[in-house]
């Protein structure tokens, strides 16, 4: 980690989602033509060291929803984490029952 590193952000998720910071992720489900946005924890720690940041609590995932424009919002430990495969799992079965 090299905190005075310029970040460089994919353009393809800086112009879908306007955020240029790190764990940043979005899923389109073609079957549901739902939105999926995943967006770090917010955690006053980091924001006191790094600088203010877009994070995901239990309390604002519908303002996230509303402000970005996305359908769910969720944190992108879900996508990267241990439990990745069951949470893809889970929105392919949802996707497939329509």
């Amino acid at each position: 980690f090299m905190p005075d590193a310029f970040l460089y952000q994919d353009p393809l998720i800086l112009y879908l989602t306007g955020l240029n910071q790190t764990h940043v992720g979005v899923i389109w489900d073609p079957f549901t033509q739902k939105t999926h946005l995943f967006l770090p924890r917010y955690d006053e720690k980091k924001v006191f060291w790094d600088g203010n940041m877009v994070g995901v609590t239990d309390e604002n995932e519908s303002e996230l929803a509303e402000l970005f424009g996305y359908d769910h919002i969720h944190s992108h430990e879900q996508l990267l984490g241990d439990n990745q495969l069951p949470f893809l799992l889970a929105l392919y079965n949802q996707a497939l029952r329509g």
